[in-house]
């Protein structure tokens, strides 16, 4: 009883301050995570936590690697439509409408907002497809716009030009008609992929990537508003305003830290077990199994690398950063077979090693790597190899990899 009646006044305590917006989870650069009930942002632009009746704790955004709001997803509604920008951002929304020059969306995430045409990479109907990586790829060479059409179990490839958007189709220029309106239900249309402009360059400043719980990403600088509300200058688009209740998660970018896995490596080689067996390439920010996530034990990494032994995996440092951490185990999906997948795993910079991990299991917790003095150096090298399970789930997982100045 007395039990029941504590746990009563710790639920009464909590709900008094906690706000109506979901939890969040801060891990910041250096330090342990913070966990509490979002406030919004200061004035200055730092995050704000409530971690107690009268306690609010500011942290600088150059100082916060991820704020994770929720793990939970939403459907999106009948009709909308992904749009991906050139930024690698995308939005889901319903299309309102738009000109030779912009087009107009309305999304649960951000509201109400117009993006130019010169932006957009690709617009993804979700009634007909999930995802853009299951159109056929881009011909090397093409410098046209394609319409992509449903008929049967086959879609049909129309290259054009597209004119605009409307809110019942897309008119498009093709051998099928010039100008012809092409509507989303009678012609079923599955996705329009523009040609190519000028590349897109990440400006160097400080940015946030705010993710939506419907699959939305936008990149941007994350300021408060007039109103106090969250805006996120988008690095292509306009200013949009950020609803914490939409909100998935905030990531940040900082000429402080990088994450590896938003870095190129410079190379990337992998052995399989038996000759002429299966790769399985570089897994970034995502893992080795259908649902795509990177785990080590219970764990769930947001951001990191997924690497199959035999492979060796090198990065540039060019001498900009001081140090490298990651947390490193095994994905655990093997962990309950009678040899769980384990792998050995060496950190080398400029090819002489410096880690060098115990025999790692599937199911286990994961290792913290914490390595300084790297100052002045020109590369990492990441070396997963062989454990006793040999080829049978061998998959490193380096959660929150990145190399960052102290």
């Amino acid at each position: 009883m007395q039990a029941r009646i504590l746990t009563l006044l710790v639920a009464a305590v909590m709900g008094c301050w906690l706000p109506a917006q979901d939890l969040v989870t801060v891990s910041p650069v250096a330090g342990v995570p913070i966990r509490g009930g979002f406030v919004g942002l200061s004035e200055d632009g730092a995050l704000q936590i409530r971690t107690g009746v009268e306690r609010i704790v500011s942290v600088a955004q150059e100082k916060i690697v991820t704020a994770v709001f929720s793990e939970a997803s939403t459907l999106a509604q009948r009709g909308a439509a992904r749009i991906h920008l050139v930024s690698g951002d995308a939005f889901v929304g319903a299309i309102e409408g738009g000109d030779f020059d912009e087009m107009a969306l309305a999304t649960q995430a951000a509201g109400s907002f117009r993006v130019f045409l010169d932006h957009v990479s690709m617009v993804v109907m979700l009634d007909e497809m999930k995802s853009a990586a299951e159109l056929p790829a881009l011909v090397d060479g093409a410098d046209a716009d394609e319409l992509f059409l449903r008929r049967g179990d086959r879609l049909d490839r129309l290259p054009g030009e597209m004119q605009r958007l409307e809110r019942t189709g897309v008119i498009f220029d093709s051998a099928a008609g010039a100008g012809r309106l092409f509507s989303f239900i009678n012609d079923r249309v599955v996705a329009v992929r523009l040609a190519a402009t000028d590349p897109y360059k990440e400006p160097d400043t400080l940015l946030c990537v705010a993710r939506f719980k419907d699959g939305a990403r936008m990149t941007g600088v994350l300021r408060r508003g007039g109103s106090g509300q969250m805006s996120l200058k988008l690095t292509v688009g306009p200013t949009v305003m950020l609803d914490p209740d939409f909100l998935a998660s905030l990531e940040f970018k900082s000429s402080n830290y990088r994450f590896l896995s938003d870095i190129e490596p410079v190379a990337y080689t992998e052995v399989p077990y038996l000759e002429g067996g299966p790769t399985y390439g570089l897994k970034r920010d995502e893992g080795f199994r259908r649902d795509g996530k990177l785990r080590i034990g219970e764990t769930v990494f947001r951001k990191g690398l997924g690497i199959h032994a035999r492979a060796t995996c090198t990065y540039t440092l060019d001498g900009r950063f001081d140090a490298f951490r990651a947390k490193v185990g095994v994905d655990p999906v093997t962990r309950n077979r009678s040899v769980p997948g384990s792998v050995r795993v060496r950190v080398l910079v400029d090819g002489a090693e410096v880690w060098k991990s115990a025999l790692l299991l599937a199911g286990d917790a994961a290792v913290p790597i914490h390595l300084r003095g790297l100052g002045g150096k020109a590369r990492l090298t990441l070396e997963v190899g062989f454990g006793d399970s040999r080829g049978t789930g061998a998959r490193a997982v380096f959660g929150d990899a990145m190399v960052l100045k102290e």
